[in-house]
């Protein structure tokens, strides 16, 4: 299992639930070495972006709280490939199963 670390400064302001509409259920995030940005939604959910065009909403298993004040985020791994229900979103000491991913369309800034 590998983990990557994104240390991304970004506006963290939560992102309205209405701006993101899942359009698939696809239970994993290949190319995770590529993972360049990252908002949180709430504390069940957040927003990684592969690129400029691929953007996961990512929903955990159980309130991941303290995420909104994270300047570091993992996230484990394996083949390059996070996948739901096996990986974790890890910072500050805590550890967030991942429970759903799903594509959407709404870019990040």
């Amino acid at each position: 299992m590998k983990r990557f670390v994104l240390s991304i400064c970004l506006a963290m302001a939560p992102l309205t639930a209405l701006a993101l509409t899942p359009e698939t259920d696809v239970g994993k995030i290949r190319f995770a070495d590529r993972i360049d940005r990252w908002s949180i939604v709430d504390d069940h959910r957040m927003v990684f972006s592969v690129g400029k065009k691929a953007n996961y909403l990512v929903t955990f298993r159980s309130p991941c709280h303290g995420l909104r004040f994270a300047f570091n985020v993992g996230v484990s791994s394996s083949n390059n490939t996070v996948y739901a229900g096996f990986d974790r979103v890890i910072t500050d000491g805590m550890s967030c199963r991942i429970e759903t991913i799903s594509r959407v369309e709404r870019p990040l800034r």
